[in-house]
């Protein structure tokens, strides 16, 4: 079983969780305990100087660095999913999503779709879509689909018929999301129909859903994505 921890997200505040870690020694810090106790897989998002999210390449940079100086062997995974645009970048511009790949992480994250995500709607544009799968096949990154609703999956089968992904295919089922699919085991069962043989999943349970989601997970033969503290 692979187990990924996503340290930070996108969210959550140090007001909210003292222990959130935001530089980028505090994450490498946290990549270090959790790999010390199992964990080999990382979902990175960064913050800035401020503690808020930031897709700054510079910054993702000295976080990768400073997790690999102690532990070269665990996979990184960056976030593509940022909804905090540089300062003075055009938004409508895709380029700010997908720079901090040129970092060449083993893995990234690849959200195939729009979605609501209350109060606000998670935009992925066909055009970054289209974006982000060429960069993904060329550069060589393994992505992770991370699934919000079942229209994503069937996003994902197109472009395996364009030669813009290929099989296996690894699947994150986010779940229990306000606004988007639900956290139920019935809906985790229908993901899991959708897949071919081959490819690969893991449960990303939001809030309460969490726990439940990933000892399921396991119970089926998935992997699971937990949070950290």
């Amino acid at each position: 079983m692979i187990l990924t921890v996503a340290l930070t997200g996108n969210i959550n505040t140090k007001d909210r969780n003292p222990n959130l870690p935001c530089s980028p020694q505090e994450i490498a810090d946290d990549v270090h305990k959790c790999a010390r106790l199992g964990a080999s897989f990382f979902h990175i998002h960064a913050r800035g100087e401020d503690n808020k999210p930031t897709m700054r390449v510079e910054v993702f940079r000295e976080i990768c660095r400073l997790v690999k100086e102690r532990d070269p062997e665990v996979i990184i995974q960056i976030s593509t999913g940022g909804r905090a645009p540089p300062e003075g970048v055009d938004v409508d511009h895709d380029e700010w999503r997908m720079n901090p790949l040129d970092l060449l992480p083993e893995s990234g994250s690849f959200t195939p779709g729009s979605v609501n995500l209350e109060p606000i709607i998670y935009q992925n544009s066909p055009q970054l879509v289209q974006k982000l799968a060429q960069k993904y096949i060329d550069t060589g990154i393994k992505p992770e689909i991370e699934v919000f609703d079942t229209n994503m999956m069937h996003k994902a089968e197109q472009l395996i018929k364009k030669g813009l992904l290929k099989r296996p295919v690894h699947y994150g089922f986010v779940m229990g999301a306000p606004g988007a699919q639900g956290g139920d085991l019935r809906q985790l069962a229908h993901l899991v129909s959708l897949t071919s043989p081959g490819d690969t999943w893991s449960t990303i349970g939001i809030g309460k859903y969490e726990l439940p989601l990933a000892a399921t997970a396991i119970a089926m033969g998935g992997h699971v994505r937990c949070v950290w503290k």
